[in-house]
């Protein structure tokens, strides 16, 4: 199995300069590469790599969040650590508790000429192709598909207090693993903040979780009901 405890003597190195991104998260860069397995016998597969994105692109930031990034420099590194301690975290409480994180599997950490990279499992659909996203799967009008899934991505996230700040249709995809349909949050994932409330404040989490499924009801045109914690069928 994959260490989580990062060792920067032990890490791969990756090549991406020839290789495009694949999107861009809020603070990071990503991309799709092809990379030994580390929990198999070193079969390649695709996996998500996630690298910091440098200063230089980060001109839309407030001048404050800069200074303190130049300042604390490894503030930066610890939003990568942060994330890969919380699935950890979760898949303890998983193993106890009968769950399965509703978060991609951490595949290891990596250099680039860009930085420190992590990689994760790549979300698939059924027939093997990257999985969709909920706002793909509103432009494509089969926002009726991913509701059942959905709904039990919501009550995983009440259940197991899941800190989730960043909740939203590009996050989340509608992937088959398991032999089902299930919603994934691929990115925005644990709390990076030096202290988490809502990590040891569950009513805390649970009204952030409530708003957040709200304004994703209120931008896919689903309904969320915060009476029952679900959303509605589509009509």
């Amino acid at each position: 199995a994959t260490s989580m405890k990062p060792n920067k003597n032990n890490y791969p190195t990756l090549d991406i300069s020839k290789l495009s991104k694949f999107a861009n998260g809020k603070n990071r860069d990503i991309y799709l590469v092809s990379h030994p397995a580390p929990d198999t016998d070193g079969t390649e597969r695709i996996c998500v790599l996630k690298v910091l994105r440098s200063k230089a692109n980060q001109e839309r930031e407030l001048s404050s969040k800069m200074v303190l990034k130049s300042l604390f420099p490894a503030s930066r590194q610890r939003v990568i650590l942060k994330e890969v301690k919380y699935l950890e975290k979760l898949l303890r409480r998983g193993a106890i508790q009968g769950f399965q994180p509703p978060i991609p599997a951490f595949r290891g950490f990596v250099n680039t000429a860009k930085g420190r990279g992590t990689l994760w499992e790549t979300m698939l659909d059924r027939s093997g192709n990257l999985a969709p996203s909920i706002k793909e799967l509103g432009q494509a009008g089969k926002l009726a598909d991913a509701v059942e899934p959905l709904n039990r991505f919501v009550k995983i996230c009440f259940d197991h207090n899941i800190v989730a700040p960043d909740i939203n249709e590009n996050n989340l995809t509608l992937t088959y693993r398991n032999d089902q349909s299930e919603v994934v949050l691929v990115d925005g994932f644990g709390d990076h903040r030096l202290i988490s409330l809502r990590s040891i404040w569950p009513a805390l989490n649970a009204r952030s979780l409530a708003d957040r499924f709200d304004r994703l009801g209120r931008r896919t045109g689903l309904q969320f009901d915060r009476g029952v914690g679900r959303f509605l069928p589509v009509s």
